[in-house]
């Protein structure tokens, strides 16, 4: 069965119109969704037609998507392969395996890798790679890593890598991926916090005396306490550059902004912007940044 739905979904690729793939998902849209399309198109036009432009089109013209422009069409689930190694699946990404989890189909991993290659397009505003300019790293730090492609991207750039995952299901398939990398990465399998015992630690416990060239921070809404483990960092000038999903909360960016501009740290943005519809917090303005840089001058 699952190889008719890969066929079929092989076939749409190829021999129907992207216009008409559209407007059948258009058709199938719920009505909760249509009714959420309507009640930001109007703000976003209230507020600036103009300089809102590109997303209220799409919203006009396209189903909901957390990524409101037209780049995400550029890719397909169908275009991923899929490969298996020990029971585990992966794809290779950029010449290097990247592992998902043991109990996920192919089909569930065509979807995932398609959606992370989406979230890492250079048009995305979560996209992390234009933000790192370097051709040398020293420790990068990945909280939140999940199956770990932002540190995989870096792992031939740095001198030591740790990550942070809290899933078991992760965390084995991160083991598989970094494997032959065991020298130089560390993996973490604590939340990162305000605290330190058997289930949680701080950053500031985990960098100790080392200096730490970058962080990725994408830890679904539990900021606040890591950035309370990490003050004695922060005080010591220990990090160059953070880089932070401020999307689960419509007031996380100003309300990081103003934190971290006090250490001294600047700030840049994507120019596009997100629509997080997951979880409670999707109200006005709607549009969200994405992942943030921050950075030492």
């Amino acid at each position: 069965m699952q190889e008719l739905i890969i066929f079929w979904k092989k076939l749409k690729s190829y021999f129907i119109p992207q216009q008409l793939l559209i407007r059948l998902a258009l058709g199938s849209e719920s009505q909760g969704y249509k009714d959420l399309k309507k009640q930001i198109v109007e703000y976003l036009t209230g507020e600036d037609s103009i300089r809102n432009s590109a997303v209220i089109n799409f919203l006009r013209n396209n189903p909901m998507h957390i990524f409101p422009y037209p780049f995400i069409y550029k890719y397909k689930p169908i275009n991923v392969v899929v490969k298996f190694n020990q029971g585990f699946p992966y794809v290779v990404y950029e010449g290097k395996k990247l592992f998902f989890k043991k109990n996920m189909n192919k089909m569930q991993v065509m979807h995932a890798m398609n959606n992370l290659l989406i979230e890492q397009d250079e048009e995305s505003a979560h996209h992390y790679y234009s933000f790192c300019r370097k051709s040398k790293y020293g420790v990068i730090i990945d909280c939140g890593a999940a199956e770990g492609i932002f540190a995989l991207k870096y792992i031939h750039l740095c001198e030591k890598m740790i990550i942070i995952e809290t899933d078991p299901e992760w965390i084995a398939a991160l083991q598989m991926t970094f494997s032959e990398y065991d020298r130089k990465v560390s993996i973490i399998g604590k939340y990162v916090g305000e605290r330190n015992d058997s289930h949680n630690i701080t950053l500031d416990t985990i960098i100790g005396q080392e200096n730490v060239s970058l962080i990725k921070v994408d830890v679904d809404g539990s900021e606040e306490g890591l950035f309370n483990g990490l003050k004695n960092s922060l005080t010591s000038n220990k990090i160059d550059q953070i880089l932070l999903c401020v999307y689960h909360d419509v007031d996380d960016y100003q309300k990081y902004s103003s934190l971290l501009g006090a250490y001294g740290f600047n700030v840049e943005t994507h120019l596009n912007k997100m629509i997080f519809l997951y979880g409670n917090h999707l109200r006005e303005p709607f549009l969200t940044n994405g992942v943030v840089n921050f950075y030492k001058a």
